[in-house]
């Protein structure tokens, strides 16, 4: 940074301050992307577990089930029977 920036001297005053404010800031973006993809499984896990119940209450066989819900949610066969 230039020294003909004004804000160069307020900042080297405040460096301690301003490097908290950093690392605060980073710590909120973080907090928040675990929050967001927190959320993400639990919408998806929700949608997955309402599409098996929608296709068992229509009759279909636990086969066709996993089959859909693999296809559907792009999951391994192994992930989809947590859902049954």
């Amino acid at each position: 940074m230039p020294d003909s920036f004004e804000i160069k001297a307020f900042l080297k005053a405040h460096m301690a301050e301003v490097n908290n404010m950093l690392q605060m800031e980073y710590q909120e973006k973080n907090a928040k992307d675990l929050i967001a993809k927190a959320n993400y499984k639990k919408g998806r896990d929700e949608g997955i577990a309402g599409t098996v119940s929608i296709l068992r209450n229509m009759g279909f066989d636990d086969d066709i089930v996993i089959s859909k819900i693999c296809e559907q949610y792009k999951i391994s066969k192994k992930e989809a029977k947590k859902y049954l």
